[in-house]
């Protein structure tokens, strides 16, 4: 199987009229769905796309935004998604950046001054036009005729850019189909599943729910920000959820909602990747929902999947992220890439056919982080720069990414550490230690909680040695968060800035 034409194609073609893709608005069954994503290949190629051309697509999560997604891949095109949210800024950004033929939006008339270079189509346009090619055309031909090497990019995902600019990964038809068959196979998912999914598909935890649907012939529930508060419960209940996606708010947000409310959810499975689950929240939803199984997972675009821990290890490996994926291997190494034994503590090296292409023009930033060539590998390799160490089992341990190591009174550490023991206060729901940085020369944590700020100093001089404790604490409310669901560290920083109330310890 060579790219995600064919890949696509194959699984549309096999699954039966029972697979489902759900929205608040629209169901459509496979069959449908294959109908509408060979209709939008052969409505792109009436536009004069060619192979290669991108197509950056800005909707919300929708049933038309999976069939462009399919149909632009049949087309012989490249996939860019962008979340609907994102900033104008950022945006003009991205399309300078990855220069695409075509841009399909709910908010076309935004983007006018592109006219020239780009065409710009509209929701609307677009759903007038695929029932046009509804009648007396040639569904096949788009697959008959496009074909793309395994190498080809086949999707450009954009970080979430919390750190500066958004920078995009390129991923290739063979990476994506590796991965998606790797997930697959850890997860274990079957045809009477329920995945319901309130990520952005501009996200990849989101995007590969959609091709896990596919490969495992389970139904899909696309659902989005609104149904992500107190609308939770209920969007799991109605569609009789049994796969949730999950990260900690949204997991910490179905705690609240379980611990007030009497029910029974049907959710089996629950995994969790982008940021790390407190075990105080992991305990939690065994307690409140005791027959589901929790999968941590551990990955970032360059790779998409790195580990996931198997359900049967988590009372034993409560604090690992797993195993490497099958095919793929791990190295912890030191500053001098040497390898360091089990137990130390290094830089996270990965190496597999889950391994991305690199950036999209950042020829330097690829050479650092994607390399050839080295001591323990002939592999291309790819430094992710968090920190981690493995144990003799073979099972793989964050310690924090290279920005969350600091100095503070002539002595490293770790925020991780220092949010676990925040995490562990009673009445707190989660702890973010933001680190020094240009901006801030302290370190700043924040607290959620209904407490003041001394009674959670005092519950971490108990848990911390005196050098480690954070030189200012902030409590909160709530944490404000991107736009694929991550606390936005940049906007905690800002407010911090703005606010001269805050108090140093």
């Amino acid at each position: 199987m060579g790219d995600i034409v064919e890949f696509i194609h194959d699984l549309l073609d096999i699954k039966s009229g029972n697979l489902f893709f759900h929205t608040d608005d629209d169901t459509v069954n496979v069959s449908e769905l294959r109908k509408n994503a060979k209709r939008t290949a052969a409505l792109l190629k009436s536009y004069k796309l060619q192979p290669g051309d991108r197509v950056l697509i800005m909707l919300e999560n929708s049933i038309e935004l999976i069939q462009l997604i399919f149909g632009t891949s049949m087309a012989g095109g490249s996939v860019v998604v962008v979340n609907s949210d994102t900033l104008t800024e950022n945006v003009e950004y991205i399309i300078n950046d990855c220069k695409p033929k075509y841009i399909i939006s709910s908010f076309a008339d935004k983007f006018n001054y592109y006219n020239e270079e780009i065409k710009i189509i509209s929701l609307m346009e677009y759903k007038q036009d695929i029932q046009f090619y509804s009648q007396g055309i040639n569904l096949n031909f788009c697959h008959k005729y496009i074909t793309r090497s395994k190498n080809d990019e086949a999707l450009l995902i954009y970080t979430s850019g919390s750190t500066g600019k958004p920078k995009a990964v390129i991923s290739s038809h063979k990476q994506v189909i590796f991965c998606t068959k790797a997930i697959s196979k850890e997860l274990d998912m079957g045809n009477s599943d329920v995945i319901g999914c309130l990520l952005p598909l501009s996200f990849d935890y989101g995007l590969y729910q959609v091709f896990l649907a596919l490969i495992s012939g389970a139904d899909i529930c696309l659902g989005n920000t609104k149904d992500a508060g107190i609308q939770l419960y209920n969007f799991l209940n109605k569609w009789r959820i049994t796969v949730f996606p999950s990260m900690p708010h949204l997991t910490n947000g179905l705690i609240r909602i379980l611990e007030k409310r009497k029910g029974t959810l049907s959710i089996k499975k629950i995994t969790n990747t982008g940021e790390s689950l407190p075990s105080s929240l992991i305990e939690k939803i065994r307690r409140l929902i005791p027959d589901s199984q929790i999968y941590l997972m551990y990955g970032l675009t360059e790779c998409k999947r790195v580990s996931i821990l198997n359900p049967k290890d988590i009372s034993t490996k409560i604090s690992s992220v797993g195993k490497p994926l099958e095919g793929t291997h791990c190295f912890i190494v030191n500053e001098n890439n040497e390898l360091l034994p089990s137990g130390e503590i290094g830089e996270l090296v990965v190496v597999g056919p889950n391994v991305m292409e690199g950036y999209l023009n950042q020829s330097e930033l690829t050479k650092m982080r994607f390399r050839h060539n080295l001591p323990f590998t002939k592999d291309r390799a790819l430094f992710t720069g968090d920190y981690f160490h493995m144990d003799d089992d073979g099972y793989l341990y964050f310690h924090g990414r290279r920005d969350d190591q600091f100095k503070q009174s002539g002595y490293r550490l770790s925020s991780i550490e220092i949010e676990e023991a925040v995490n562990k206060i009673p009445y707190v729901e989660r702890g973010i230690l933001i680190t020094p940085n240009k901006k801030i020369k302290k370190s700043i944590l924040y607290a959620k909680t209904n407490k003041d700020i001394s009674y959670v100093n005092e519950q971490l001089k108990m848990k911390l040695e005196r050098y480690k404790l954070p030189q200012i604490i902030v409590v909160v409310k709530e944490f404000p968060l991107n736009i694929n669901g991550k606390v936005d560290k940049n906007k905690l920083i800002e407010s911090y800035l703005g606010d001269e109330t805050n108090e140093i310890l």
